[in-house]
């Protein structure tokens, strides 16, 4: 019956849990940022490589 008890009162668990719905909801944030925005800038910077590789200009 102790160890039920003494169960029952642990919050340790707890605070593992609060922050594992902390990292989900920062997960969830940066990939919806990164999702929407980062895609425009991620392929103006490959553009740019692959201009000064090949040696040709892009418009933009």
């Amino acid at each position: 019956m102790d160890l039920l008890k003494n169960f029952l009162r642990d919050e340790e668990g707890v605070t593992a849990i609060e922050y594992a719905l902390v990292a989900a909801v920062l997960a969830t944030v940066v990939v919806t940022v990164f999702d929407s925005s980062a895609t425009a800038v991620i392929q103006a910077v490959f553009d740019k490589v692959k201009s000064a590789i090949t040696g040709t200009s892009t418009a933009g």
